[in-house]
């Protein structure tokens, strides 16, 4: 086990992520198609699918913490970059109350834990009920289709909001100068309090020069985050 502090941190099978993967896969699976129809078609269908990975998810999620880890990461792409994958009415009624069941669950067995949503794609209407559901970090506030500095100013009290440079485009393509504007551009547009993470949109791709990786790590070193922004190592972040 990792020493306290260190930020240890777990993934997990997610409500709308596994279940469209159980859709597809094996002989039961009904195929992506047709869960989306049955989504709406036989909801009640669905919903005993969803509350299957959800409870593969709680128990998954309860070890971990019962095991000391006190960051529980948990990647669940709802959005593509046109918008949400399925509207948020219906987010709202199958998918965030299978995430509040998770997440209570393990508050209750470990109230100091803390919750890391990746989520790809624009999902700006459900980031209130991201926040509302107990989430600390969304991750990414993904450029190509969302705004982070709109979601900074209406939701940066409740949400830890990852400002992403975009690894589809400024980081892959862009010129160093490029890449170094736009990191300077989104610790600016973040502020200077406590809630606030600067990094790549995703995991950095094969093309990515290594130029622009480094052009990307001095400008954010260039913008230290002040005294009250630290490790809990106790290093500087």
């Amino acid at each position: 086990m990792l020493p306290r502090g260190s930020l240890p941190s777990t993934s997990a099978a997610t409500p709308w992520r596994a279940t469209r993967a159980a859709s597809t896969s094996g002989r039961g699976g009904c195929g992506m198609e047709q869960f989306l129809v049955d989504l709406l078609e036989r909801p009640d269908l669905a919903e005993a699918l969803i509350a299957k990975v959800a409870g593969f998810t709680t128990r998954l999620a309860l070890a971990s913490a019962g095991a000391g880890i006190d960051l529980l990461c948990f990647y669940d792409d709802a959005g593509s970059q046109a918008g949400m994958q399925i509207s948020p009415p219906l987010w709202r009624s199958l998918i965030k109350p299978a995430w509040k069941s998770v997440l209570d669950a393990v508050r209750r067995e470990n109230p100091e834990a803390r919750f890391f949503l990746h989520s790809c794609g624009d999902i700006t209407p459900v980031v209130a009920d991201v926040a509302d559901i107990g989430f600390h970090v969304l991750h990414p506030v993904q450029p190509e289709c969302m705004d982070v500095a709109a979601l900074k100013r209406r939701l940066g009290d409740r949400i830890v909001i990852c400002a992403t440079l975009g690894a589809q485009r400024t980081l892959a393509r862009g010129k160093p100068a490029e890449v170094a504007a736009e990191t300077t551009r989104l610790i600016d547009t973040l502020g200077a309090d406590r809630r606030r993470l600067v990094c790549p949109s995703n995991r950095i791709q094969p093309e990515t020069p290594w130029e622009n990786v480094l052009a990307f790590e001095r400008a954010a070193r260039g913008h230290p985050l002040g005294d009250g922004h630290r490790h809990p190592s106790g290093r500087r972040g």
